[in-house]
């Protein structure tokens, strides 16, 4: 059996907004026919948020 290591509950919204805070042009989301920088996701999210 592998041993578990313990992590501390957290959102995604944490290591998301991390990478996107450093690495805001690099790609975040991508299929065949799009991509999307962190700023775009962010943007994107932020958006519909507001709605």
């Amino acid at each position: 059996m592998i041993p578990r290591t313990p992590v501390a509950p957290q959102t995604l919204s944490g290591p998301a907004g991390a990478a996107g805070a450093a690495h805001a042009d690099a790609p975040a989301l991508s299929d065949a026919h799009f991509r999307f920088s962190y700023r775009e996701t962010r943007e994107q999210v932020s958006a519909l948020a507001r709605q």
